[in-house]
């Protein structure tokens, strides 16, 4: 009888409400991004980026990245068009959109924020919100 093992590797962040809003990620002593942490041996860290691997320790850290602070990107989770208001309501002046073609790749737009369940971005110039039902947060841009 075979048996057939399957390993999960989950990076490791903070969820709220089903919405991931913080993450831990491997950074350069020059502040680039190496990748999202896994975990580490006493030598290194293991990341992910879109496949994982080990880097050194040395000349890298671990820092937390957080919505809240403005930091990563959001993508539409599926295709179509999605506004962004001008505040974190659906009664306020639409002041762009996010749009996500069927057979592409979502654009990644930059994380400003992260308030009651609405991410704080900028496209096309603009800086509005998008609910947060609508978007996936991640700590690293992959696309």
């Amino acid at each position: 009888m075979k048996r057939i093992i399957t390993l999960f590797i989950v990076s490791v962040a903070t969820v709220i409400n089903a919405q991931k809003i913080s993450q831990k990620v491997v950074i350069s002593n020059s502040g680039e991004e190496v990748g999202r942490y896994i975990r580490e041996t006493s030598t290194k860290y293991l990341v992910d980026v879109q496949d994982t691997v080990w880097v050194p320790k040395k000349g890298n850290k671990v820092v937390e990245y957080s919505a809240v602070k403005g930091q990563g990107i959001i993508y539409l989770k599926n295709w179509g068009v999605v506004n962004v208001r001008k505040t974190p309501s659906t009664t306020t002046a639409v002041v762009g959109k996010l749009i996500y073609e069927e057979g592409y790749v979502p654009e990644a737009y930059p994380c400003l924020g992260y308030k009651n369940g609405w991410y704080k971005t900028e496209v096309n110039g603009k800086t509005g919100w998008v609910r947060a039902d609508n978007v996936i947060w991640d700590s690293i841009s992959t696309f």
